[in-house]
């Protein structure tokens, strides 16, 4: 970035283009202003069961199950005046 660029204006605000000769790098600290959401979550079970046949000595079954399911949430949010999108 130019050293000679004023990443604020006179108010304050974030400028999109603090060069305003040279518009195609934008302000780097403008990803300040953006809304990230990453949010993730999980099912998780195990189960098993255990039959026993009481005709058969020493006969048993058992059954084993589970699964694992996943899910994700992201999102960026930006604003109108945030420049360009990615």
């Amino acid at each position: 970035m130019n050293p000679l660029t004023h990443p604020f204006d006179e108010n304050g605000n974030l400028t999109i283009f603090p060069w305003p000769e040279d518009h195609y790098f934008e302000n780097p600290l403008q990803c300040t202003q953006w809304d990230d959401v990453d949010k993730s979550y999980q099912i998780m079970t195990n189960n098993y069961g255990i039959i026993d046949f009481p005709f058969v000595k020493g006969l048993s079954y058992r059954l084993n199950t589970g699964f694992r399911i996943k899910f994700r949430d992201e999102a960026r949010y930006k604003s109108m005046t945030s420049g360009k999108d990615d």
